[in-house]
């Protein structure tokens, strides 16, 4: 009787600490995705202000689009933001056959706010960032057909591409070459690219955001021109099918220059 008495303390003992350890285990795993969420939302500040349009004092412009501004828009412009954007649909539509993202677009009236909401962007036109969702925020100083359609296309490919929160991971020149595809201010990127004369940067010199936003005065306009280029070439090579081909690839975890380069 002793020897089972034992046993069971043992036992109970075992289940105990074990129970224990689990509930640590936990507590500690929690308390490490929060931190981590934490750190992804003060690094990205315009996040936090995205995800709670409505703390901010936004105005819900169309709850089916998710499309927010921070102030009320007359009619006029409100016809304006509704057609660029079916504009910007119809032909991202084009690029990939249908649409499978639902963007949070944010149309920012007050300078104060572009500023916010994209403090780190090239230019305070409009910026497209992932977080488990695409996000656009766009300057109605600068609201064009061109700009929401550029804007539009980062968002379907981080969407088909996205897995978790974080952005997806590709070549600084490939995702804006991408995008101005259907941005018809590149729209003659051939014949533009015929005033640089000196030696042009290779695609993997502007794989990153820094290398491609280096000395932008004087190499905005020439790396833009190039990255369309280059996805334009590859484009019309391998058409539609190649394009979704590529982000199928992506997602089954090819490498991006495994998925590039097999289309």
């Amino acid at each position: 009787m002793r020897h089972e008495a034992n046993s069971k303390k043992l036992v109970d003992s075992t289940a105990q600490n074990w129970n224990l350890f689990c509930t640590h285990f936990f507590w500690v795993g929690l308390a490490g995705l929060l931190l981590s969420l934490m750190v992804c939302v003060m690094a990205i500040p315009q996040v936090l202000r995205s995800l709670t349009p409505t703390s901010q004092g936004f105005v819900c412009l169309n709850t089916r689009k998710e499309y927010w501004a921070d102030q009320t828009p007359t009619e006029a412009e409100k016809d304006f933001i509704m057609l660029c954007m079916r504009v910007a649909e119809g032909r991202c539509h084009e690029l990939y056959g249908s649409l499978t993202s639902r963007p949070r677009c944010i149309f920012l009236y007050k300078p104060y706010n572009v500023e916010r909401f994209m403090p780190n962007a090239p230019t305070r036109i409009a910026s497209t960032f992932y977080f488990g969702q695409s996000f656009i925020v766009f300057s109605m100083y600068e609201l064009s057909a061109a700009i929401a359609s550029h804007e539009l296309c980062h968002a379907e490919l981080y969407d088909r591409l996205g897995k978790g929160l974080r952005q997806p991971q590709l070549p600084q020149w490939f995702d804006e070459g991408l995008a101005l595809l259907l941005d018809e201010r590149y729209a003659e990127s051939e014949k533009w690219l015929r005033a640089y004369t000196s030696e042009q940067p290779r695609p993997q010199d502007l794989a990153s955001r820094t290398n491609f936003y280096a000395n932008p005065q004087t190499n905005s306009l020439r790396n833009h021109l190039l990255a369309r280029e280059w996805v334009r070439t590859w484009y019309e090579r391998n058409g539609q099918q190649g394009l979704l081909k590529f982000i199928e690839a992506m997602r089954a975890g090819q490498s991006f220059e495994e998925s590039y380069g097999t289309h």
